[in-house]
């Protein structure tokens, strides 16, 4: 894969009543997914060509391709964590059950996104932005923690949290670099390998 171009990384635009700039941001996310799923050199020039939009509208939403692919998996996570905390909330399904539909959330979205994480996980800027994913995942699990662990401190909830990210992490990697996403093994070894207090079979909380 090409080497990438490098800018300083700009912030997305918070959310506004003006659909515009969302319609901007999708045209460049779904020309970087074209470019992905196709093999061809993906730069910032490429994106434009393909999204038909000016590099000055692209650096005006994103500050580099990184951050491009970047948003898509910060928007997995931001939909899976509060859904995964949202169940142990609600106390009606055993841990187990609930670390299984999480597990096979977490899969489907890696099936429909998977030129993304590839991306991210193994691409050329590998180092970098798996840090990246290992934060986000590392913030989407920490409802869930805090839910399974209410009496913990926050220093407690964080370690925890960030433990599991990095267990996620290393999956995300293997199903990525090998591509074999044999999902009734990925969610039997996810339930047994997640801490008990996460995973527990009984109702009870």
């Amino acid at each position: 894969m090409a080497a990438l171009e490098s800018h300083t990384p700009r912030s997305t635009p918070k959310a506004s009543k003006d659909p515009r700039p969302a319609r901007t941001r999708g045209r460049i996310v779904q020309a970087l997914g074209e470019l992905l799923r196709s093999g061809e050199s993906v730069s910032v020039a490429a994106i434009c060509t393909r999204g038909g939009v000016g590099r000055s509208t692209f650096y005006a939403h994103f500050g580099s391709v990184d951050d491009v692919a970047e948003l898509v998996v910060d928007e997995v996570f931001a939909e899976l964590g509060p859904r995964d905390a949202r169940r142990r909330h609600e106390h009606e399904l055993p841990g187990d059950v609930i670390a299984e539909l999480a597990t096979r959330d977490l899969l489907a979205a890696l099936r429909e996104k998977r030129e993304f994480f590839l991306y991210v996980l193994a691409g050329p800027s590998t180092l970098r932005l798996r840090e990246h994913v290992f934060a986000a995942l590392a913030t989407s699990v920490r409802d869930a923690v805090r839910a399974e662990r209410p009496a913990d401190d926050d220093a407690t909830i964080r370690t925890a949290s960030s433990f599991i990210a990095g267990g996620l992490v290393a999956l995300l990697v293997d199903i990525v670099v090998h591509g074999d996403v044999d999902d009734e093994r990925i969610v039997r070894l996810m339930v047994d390998l997640l801490p008990t207090w996460l995973a527990r079979p009984q109702t009870s909380r």
